[in-house]
C-alpha cells in the first residue's frame, strides 16, 4: 500500500493544477476488515480531454482479463517507443497489478481530482 500511496501522490504532483498558491494534496487511507482504500485528492486542470484520457486509461486496463496482462501490454507499448516526457500510464498499471487494487476517480464540484485505489482483503485479482 506504500507503493500505491507513493504512485498516486507522484501523479498528483506531476499532473495537478498548481496555479493557485494555497492548493494542497490530501491523502486519506481507510482500513477496514474488508478493504484498504487509498485516496489522493488534488486540484485538477480544467481540461475535459485530460480527464477523458485518465478515464480511457482506466477503462483500457479493465478490458484485460487480469491486471498482469494490462501491465505487460503497457510495458511493451512504452518500451517500443522513443523516450518522451509525459504520461506513460505505468504507475496506474503497476498499482492494479502489483498492489492488486481497483482504481477509480471522480472530479469534485470544487474542481479537484479524487483518485482511489481499493485493495479488497481476500480478493484474488490475478
Amino acid at each position: 500500500m506504500a507503493m500505491t500511496a507513493s504512485e498516486l501522490l507522484e501523479n498528483a504532483v506531476k499532473y495537478g493544477d498548481w496555479s493557485k498558491k494555497d492548493d494542497v494534496i490530501t491523502l486519506a487511507i481507510e482500513v477496514s476488515q474488508r478493504a484498504v482504500v487509498v485516496e489522493v485528492e488534488n486540484p485538477v486542470i480544467d481540461d475535459p480531454a485530460s480527464v477523458r484520457r485518465l478515464d480511457d486509461r482506466i477503462q483500457w486496463m479493465r478490458g484485460f482479463q487480469s491486471p498482469f496482462q494490462a501491465y505487460v501490454e503497457r510495458l511493451k507499448q512504452v518500451s517500443s517507443q522513443a523516450y518522451e516526457e509525459g504520461e506513460s500510464g505505468l504507475g496506474l498499471c503497476r498499482i492494479a497489478y502489483e498492489a492488486r487494487c481497483l482504481l477509480d476517480f471522480y472530479v469534485t464540484g470544487s474542481g479537484r481530482l479524487a483518485m482511489s485505489a481499493v485493495y479488497q482483503v481476500g480478493a484474488n485479482l490475478l
